[in-house]
């Protein structure tokens, strides 16, 4: 049936790379870290005889490798003209989608 999820998240790196990150401690940083889902689950199945470290560090070293792939390919295209910037942004007063 129906059910209410509340998922609470942290940012643990800055808002851009121009962001110096001043206006919170590095310990809270770290305590979110401590009981972040991926440091908890994967703690709780090797502890359960589910996973071990060394499977573990190969879908560490998979997940970050598909990220430096996107990354790469991000990187690598090109810039949206500014006139298409606003394209698909408004729908005009009264028109009715499809």
């Amino acid at each position: 049936g129906p059910a209410f999820l509340e998922l609470r998240t942290y940012r643990f790196r800055a808002h851009s790379m121009y962001d110096p990150d001043l206006y919170r401690q590095a310990a809270e940083v770290e305590a979110w870290k401590a009981i972040g889902p991926i440091h908890t689950f994967t703690a709780r199945l090797k502890a359960e005889g589910k996973l071990t470290e060394e499977a573990f560090l190969a879908l560490d070293a998979e997940a970050n490798a598909e990220v430096a792939r996107a990354k790469a390919f991000a990187e690598a295209g090109t810039w949206e003209p500014v006139d298409d910037l606003l394209s698909d942004v408004y729908t005009p007063a009264g028109a009715v989608a499809p």
